[in-house]
């Protein structure tokens, strides 16, 4: 092969992506051709510095196995590329020239998906994370109170259940030695516009409005209250959708717990 032919080759020698004769041709000629070679050994160079530039330009750590996986993909393609190009194209020059297109073609459309994948998991991790953040925000201040309600042998805890069977829950935290309450609920869907959820619990058959139940993204809400007493104790607990203002009887019932039942 002549050194213009060899140069074509160089980028998919450098990525390993020729087939085994190609490839023995350009070893027999970088044997003897010094200036072929300074150029195989900067397209090598540029090879393998390319997943080094990828993991600095991105936090996010692909699989060690993606590499090879791209590379034996690209492969493929050109693979049958260079069969329908040598039966219908007769000088070797053009096959070559074609096959390279070919595979960098099929590099720079598989490095696409790869980017948008990367940026696609990069845009859901900061999602996930503001939304993280606003819950702890909404809790500065009670995250000590939180723990020592919710974490303690002491602690007394209730299920709140869906009367119709959907995936929400809640659960209603209480402990004999302090005034604090902690209610958390989850598997929320959102609220319609002007409507909310309201925790409603009932002493002695009085019930109360405690509070808005505000849910995060992924349907999360929590409500940190102080009963006035040590030791309260409740016999129901109603989590309603409803306008706010409206009574116990307005609103549907999402969540519910009946200590005589």
């Amino acid at each position: 092969m002549s050194c213009d032919v060899i140069r074509e080759l160089l980028e998919a020698y450098a990525l390993d992506a020729l087939d085994a004769d190609e490839r023995a041709q350009v070893d027999a000629h970088l044997a003897s051709c010094a200036e072929c070679a300074r150029v195989a050994r900067e397209c090598a160079d540029a090879s393998a510095m390319l997943p080094q530039a990828l993991a600095y330009a991105s936090p996010i750590e692909l699989p060690a196995s993606l590499k090879s996986r791209v590379m034996q993909s690209a492969q493929a393609t050109s693979t049958r590329a260079r069969v329908r190009t040598r039966i219908s194209i007769a000088p070797r020059q053009w096959s070559a020239w074609l096959n390279w297109r070919t595979l960098g073609f099929a590099v720079a459309a598989l490095l696409m998906i790869v980017a948008f994948a990367w940026a696609f998991q990069l845009n859901t991790a900061l999602a996930q994370e503001r939304a993280l953040r606003a819950e702890y925000a909404n809790l500065v201040g009670q995250q000590e109170t939180v723990l020592e309600v919710i974490d303690s042998p002491k602690t007394i805890k209730v299920l709140l259940k869906s009367p119709t069977g959907t995936p929400s829950y809640g659960k209603l935290y209480t402990r004999p030695d302090l005034s604090d309450v902690v209610v958390m609920a989850a598997r929320l869907r959102q609220p319609a516009d002007g409507q909310s959820y309201h925790l409603w619990l009932s002493q002695q058959g009085q019930l109360r409005d405690v509070g808005a139940l505000n849910v995060n993204a992924q349907g999360f809400g929590i409500i940190v209250f102080n009963a006035g007493k040590n030791a309260p104790t409740y016999d129901a607990a109603r989590l309603l959708l409803q306008r706010d203002g409206a009574s116990a009887s307005d609103g549907q019932v999402i969540l519910s717990w009946d200590a005589a039942k």
